[in-house]
């Protein structure tokens, strides 16, 4: 796949799963740079690492966990690495990522088309999610404008300019990595999503919640309705870009393969 970079993320300790994404991206003749992932119980003061409280307490209705914290940093060290690279776009995995058997030919369609999107979520949650526009990437894939962006930052694609507005918004937060990209227009995000799911995570416990589960901490339920009302007014207010463009590019990567093949 040229252009493309690979990065999985991945902590020391978690040995297994790290074989286990080795094995699956060797199956495939994926390369790829392993990311030594932040620890969030090793963190002593996340202030001095970007973590805000100000922010926090005005977007988010719960403090962070060490876990959250060192999510963001590790996509953070990730996204720099790639910025680095004269890469095009970049496949960002986390240890638990489970390939699935459409993954090649979705994403070899895509890596050509990294000008019109940021991000693209390549597992979209455990149930369908509502989509504003499709385009056929195989055919049992389809790449959608999501209604409202995936959580999850389990297995994505990051074009260039998504790099860099992903590092601006990582720069200073006080929201979880995922959470903080659903409010794409305040950040001039894209954010698209391949449906089915085309990779998944493993049936385990993350490291996140490992280290501090979110239930145990703190939180304000009228803090959270209020961001709630303001998300969905967001959204409403808000239009994404058109999908034509890629899908037109698409239409012409199957048309040169048909030309080729003859």
């Amino acid at each position: 796949m040229n252009g493309l970079a690979v990065y999985v993320i991945n902590m020391a300790r978690s040995t297994r799963r790290m074989a286990s994404i080795t094995s699956q991206l060797q199956n495939i003749d994926l390369p790829f740079q392993r990311i030594e992932a932040v620890d969030g119980k090793l963190i002593e003061n996340p202030e001095t690492l970007g973590y805000c409280t100000s922010i926090n307490q005005a977007r988010y209705h719960k403090q962070l966990n060490l876990g959250e914290i060192g999510c963001i940093l590790s996509h953070r060290k990730a996204l720099e690495s790639f910025l680095l690279s004269g890469h095009s776009c970049a496949l960002i995995l986390e240890d638990d990522a489970v390939i699935g058997s459409e993954f090649v030919p979705a994403v070899t369609s895509l890596v050509g088309t990294s000008d019109h999107w940021d991000i693209i979520k390549l597992y979209a949650g455990k149930k369908a999610k509502k989509a504003i526009e499709e385009c056929q990437l195989t055919p049992a894939v389809t790449l959608a404008t999501p209604q409202k962006t995936p959580h999850s930052t389990i297995a994505q694609l990051v074009s260039r300019s998504g790099a860099e507005k992903l590092l601006k918004l990582y720069r200073r937060f006080g929201e979880p990595a995922d959470v903080a990209m659903k409010h794409w227009w305040q950040h001039g995000l894209t954010i698209l999503m391949t449906q089915p799911s085309i990779v998944i995570p493993e049936d385990e416990d993350s490291e996140i919640d490992i280290i501090a589960k979110r239930a145990h901490l703190r939180t304000s339920s009228v803090k959270r309705l209020w961001q709630k009302c303001a998300y969905e007014i967001g959204l409403r207010w808000h239009k994404p870009k058109s999908l034509a463009p890629i899908t037109a590019m698409i239409q012409q990567q199957r048309s040169s393969a048909r030309s080729t093949a003859k």
